[in-house]
């Protein structure tokens, strides 16, 4: 900003600025970028001041400064920069005669971690030795399903159905796969152990 000395951020979540604009609450299903176009077209027809927020006191003499947005935040933060003169007299906040409105403000999301699909689980009776001496074992197939990448995969054995429920109930693991060893053969590209 020509001539400006210092700047004040302006900060505001979606939600805060959709009940300001009257938008009500974002349709289930909208991707982040959908709920974005929402508020920039809200922020064009009208931009507003009363839903932010001046983050700093003082102003900033840096040209970047941090924010911190709350782990597993599932809204857009927006944020609108400002300057500030010498004489201290604040750039005027966007108005209806600013053509570059709309683009004024950032809007920021938290990154969302994408936990991946349960696994297929496919267990068999495999049997071991030859002639009398036989013996069984259980033969367990696992296939993980598409989306996020796994690179371990924990196998856990219960004697109680209920105890399968909760992860803290079901005791150490019994095996945990990362890749191919004596026991568990991994096969790429298809995504499945089996042992």
């Amino acid at each position: 900003m020509p001539g400006a000395v210092g700047y004040f951020v302006y900060e505001t979540t979606e939600s805060k600025f959709r009940v300001a604009a009257g938008l009500g609450e974002p349709p289930s299903g909208r991707t982040t970028s959908d709920r974005l176009l929402d508020l920039r077209n809200a922020f064009e027809a009208t931009p507003l001041r009363n839903p932010f927020t001046r983050m700093n006191s003082t102003a900033l003499t840096d040209t970047s400064t941090e924010v911190v947005i709350a782990r597993g935040s599932k809204e857009l933060h927006l944020y609108l920069i400002l300057g500030i003169s010498a004489g201290k007299i604040e750039t005027p906040w966007p108005d209806l005669a600013d053509a570059k409105r709309r683009k004024r403000f950032q809007a920021f999301a938290a990154p969302q971690v994408v936990p991946p699909s349960p696994p297929v689980l496919e267990v068999g009776r495999a049997t071991v030795g030859s002639g009398g001496a036989l013996s069984f074992r259980a033969r367990v197939a696992i296939a993980t399903r598409p989306g996020a990448q796994v690179t371990r995969v924990d196998l856990y054995r219960v004697r109680v159905p209920e105890a399968s429920l909760e992860l803290d109930m079901m005791g150490p693991p019994v095996a945990r796969i990362t890749g191919t060893d004596a026991t568990w053969t991994v096969t790429p590209g298809t995504g499945g152990c089996s042992a």
